[in-house]
């Protein structure tokens, strides 16, 4: 079947691989690799996402789209809407303990990103990324381990991550300007600077792939 096809493309492509959480800005923390320009509108990158395979329970629709609507109206150039899931570009899909184990990802990781190139993954090991300004993203993946999610966070940082993983998929790489707040650091829950929504610094991230 065409469903299971996608499934076996994405899963064996996310494997060990992982981006786990109106100004242009001269230096900024992206991925080299951007989204097709079929994807941006007088500037602006527009993804669709689909999260029909959120249903655990552990994590709500509401979380869902709260997180994912938190990029909106923070002058960042994005826009988005759901789509059904053969038509969307961005996925969001849980997974439990045992299927989490079985693709080898540790326990401890709570969410990963998966960007894909066409048939090129741009992560194989989890912490080099080897697309570059050549590649042209096509689909993103979010897989989310629900083995972490009860009584370890509240609904807001169910929101936050989310968010934080939307970020990835969207090009945004983790935070590193010491100064600044943002939804992308990378030690999130323990870290000063992360903040729970998508800042000013995470909107300039964003317009500085996509712009007039």
């Amino acid at each position: 079947m065409i469903r299971s096809k996608k499934f076996s493309i994405i899963l064996g492509f996310i494997c060990l691989s992982v981006f786990c959480l109106s100004t242009v800005v001269a230096y900024a923390n992206v991925y080299p690799a951007k989204w097709s320009s079929s994807k941006v509108s007088n500037g602006k990158l527009g993804l669709t996402y689909n999260y029909d395979y959120v249903n655990s329970g552990s994590i709500s629709s509401s979380e869902v789209t709260n997180g994912i609507q938190s990029w909106l109206n923070i002058g960042a150039n994005f826009f988005t809407a759901e789509a059904a899931y053969w038509n969307a570009d961005v996925l969001f899909r849980e997974l439990n303990y045992t299927q989490w184990s079985l693709n080898g990802w540790p326990q401890t990781t709570t969410a990963w990103t998966q960007p894909i190139a066409g048939s090129k993954a741009c992560s194989t090991d989890g912490s080099i990324n080897i697309c570059t300004s050549s590649d042209t993203i096509t689909l993103a993946a979010v897989y989310i381990n629900t083995a972490q999610l009860p009584g370890l966070f509240g609904g807001s940082k169910r929101q936050a991550l989310i968010a934080h993983e939307l970020g990835h998929a969207i090009g945004v790489a983790h935070h590193t300007f010491l100064s600044q707040n943002s939804i992308m650091w990378a030690d999130v829950w323990n870290n000063s600077r992360f903040s729970y929504t998508p800042t000013s610094a995470d909107a300039g991230d964003v317009n500085s792939l996509y712009h007039p």
